[in-house]
């Protein structure tokens, strides 16, 4: 059993009201184990202010997490006195502790687009037991390949599932100002890690876009590199773009927010694969490696399609009817700028959907989540445009 403790904050330039308060809101829930970690969403700023760091040093357990453009998360539990935290100047704050589990945060060394993954990966887990679940909080997309990264988490780990997301924050780029929060501090260029050890049975859910809002056509990628799509059956990809109605002019103004693959795993699930920009040659440019001869439809994101396929995921997670103890939700930051105004829907909605459910919900720069083929096989992967679920 895990029991969660949650705490928040909205005082960015008053370090001191901010961590009495957070301490005071956690004190009145009762006692917290040594083996507890705290996992934190916030605005950059509360990092740059030094709450984050003053926290980290006045709490008994360690902390993990990232900034995030928009966050939420519930009440604290048994109906003690706080505001349903959410919105984008705020910090929060769930703790998890357990006496059947244990959790260990760790970093990495700084890295970079240029850093081999594997390398800068293998000290976290040389001397460690395989964790029966990782959560990973990487710097912005800009600085590390999401694929290459959980390539090199999955095989340092000895095949760990891993959960998680890049950081993310609320500028124009949404790269400005993103920090990784560590025991050790808060980085820019670091991969930070909660691991978990014990028999802990998580369970994910994604969702991306419904087959009903891509083409009805299947097309191939007949020559990639790396995140660039150069053809696509055999046309350049301008040449194919223009084949379905869509002018470099059209696709140029969807990037980052509706444009978007959905990447077949198998004949029964795909996964969301963003386009990003072009290339000087006009090259399609992915938020995500891709390989000649894959398979995927193309087709664009709409506000309601978005909200009724993350509810439709939302929906699954008492399927089991076994016991659950907290969900951590991720979506990417691109589905909050389709929200526009109604950025907070998806969030209002998960409340709505989880009930008594504890839940930490951030959006982030890219996502990684395992995905399960029709043989029942489960594998990390790491996408773009997803809304993904782990409950523990």
């Amino acid at each position: 059993m895990i029991n969660v403790y949650t705490a928040s904050t909205q005082m960015i330039d008053d370090v001191q009201a901010a961590v009495s308060s957070v301490c005071s809101q956690l004190e009145q829930q009762g006692e917290i184990s040594k083996n507890a970690i705290g996992l934190i969403s916030c605005q950059y700023e509360f990092v740059m202010s030094g709450v984050v760091s003053a926290l980290r040093k006045a709490l008994p357990f360690p902390i993990a997490g990232c900034s995030s453009s928009t966050m939420a998360m519930s009440p604290i539990p048994n109906g003690l006195k706080q505001s349903e935290t959410e919105g984008d100047l705020c910090l929060v704050l769930t703790v998890l502790d357990s006496n059947e589990f244990t959790f260990e945060a760790a970093v990495t060394e700084p890295i970079s687009l240029e850093s081999d993954m594997a390398h800068t990966c293998r000290p976290i887990f040389e001397n460690r037991e395989k964790p029966s679940l990782i959560w990973a909080f990487a710097p912005c997309v800009s600085r590390v390949a999401g694929d290459y990264l959980v390539e090199a988490i999955t095989e340092q780990s000895g095949g760990a599932l891993v959960f998680g997301g890049f950081s993310v924050d609320d500028s124009p780029t949404f790269q400005d100002n993103c920090f990784v929060i560590t025991p050790d501090g808060d980085y820019r260029d670091r991969v930070g890690f909660v691991l978990f050890y014990g028999d802990i049975k998580p369970a994910f859910y994604n969702a991306s876009i419904s087959e009903k809002r891509l083409f009805d056509r299947d097309f191939m990628v007949t020559e990639a590199n790396g995140a660039e799509i150069i053809s696509i059956n055999d046309r350049s990809s301008t040449e194919f773009l223009d084949l379905i109605g869509i002018t470099p002019e059209m696709a140029r103004s969807a990037v980052l927010t509706n444009l978007v693959l959905g990447i077949y795993v198998d004949d029964s699930s795909y996964y969301p694969r963003q386009i990003i920009g072009f290339s000087d040659n006009d090259t399609i440019l992915l938020g995500g490696t891709v390989e000649a001869g894959t398979r995927f439809r193309i087709g664009g994101y709409d506000k309601a399609d978005m909200l009724e396929a993350a509810n439709g995921v939302l929906e699954k997670v008492f399927e089991s009817g076994q016991q659950k103890s907290f969900a951590f939700i991720l979506s990417c930051a691109s589905r909050s700028v389709l929200l526009g105004s109604e950025s907070l829907d998806e969030i209002h909605m998960v409340r709505q959907s989880l009930g008594n459910l504890p839940f930490l919900m951030a959006y982030a720069g890219g996502e990684i989540c395992p995905l399960k083929r029709s043989d029942g096989t489960v594998f990390s992967h790491f996408q773009n445009g997803a809304f993904i679920i782990c409950v523990i």
